[in-house]
């Protein structure tokens, strides 16, 4: 028979074997609920990284789409400026030319060949003839080129040259100034020149 003491020393290994099974059983499962805890941790923890990331991603993003924005409205502001200057350059050449020619012996037959073209109801009732300053003295020399008994007047409007026919009667008016051809022109070269900012 076992004596007290060897029972004692039994009991004591079995409870010390059950003691250490039940250690290593707390312990893997405290390193698995520490794991599991670790690993949901860094799942948050990625999920609020990716998601700050995407914050800070949108936010540049939009902040350079606004710096772009603010880019192409000053790049475009400068180019309809440029292409102003450009406009008014050529008008401006364009202007002194037919000034130019306003002094040439071709603007009297120019001016012959436009007299001759106006409408016979021009001339009924009181036909008015609007001219430039600089054109009187050309004009009455060419008073026998008109088929009636024409008014001329001076109009300061008519920078240029050329005159307008009016017969205010009939309800004619008859624009052949240079000023206004050069204005007609100006509508055709802005749809036509190339000169558009996209």
């Amino acid at each position: 028979m076992q004596s007290e003491q060897q029972l004692l020393d039994y009991f004591k290994q079995s409870i010390a074997k059950e003691a250490d099974k039940e250690r290593l059983t707390m312990i893997s499962e405290a390193k698995e609920i520490r794991e599991s805890a670790l690993e949901r941790i860094r799942r948050e923890a990625s999920l609020d990284a990716k998601r700050q990331m995407e914050k800070e991603i949108n936010e540049i993003i939009l902040e350079n789409q606004k710096e772009i924005s603010a880019m192409q409205r000053k790049t475009n502001l400068e180019l309809i400026a440029k292409r102003q200057e450009l406009q008014n350059k050529v008008f401006e050449e364009a202007k002194a030319q037919l000034v130019a020619y306003t002094k040439q012996a071709d603007y009297q037959t120019f001016l012959k060949s436009q007299i001759n073209q106006l409408p016979l109801e021009i001339y009924e009732g009181q036909a008015i003839i609007r001219i430039a300053n600089a054109d009187q003295s050309l004009f009455e020399g060419l008073k026998a080129e008109f088929k009636g008994e024409v008014e001329l007047v001076e109009d300061a409007s008519i920078e240029i040259g050329g005159f307008i026919a009016i017969n205010a009667q009939k309800g004619l008016v008859i624009d052949n100034s240079l000023d206004n051809r050069l204005e007609s022109c100006k509508e055709w070269f802005y749809n036509h020149s190339g000169l558009v900012i996209q």
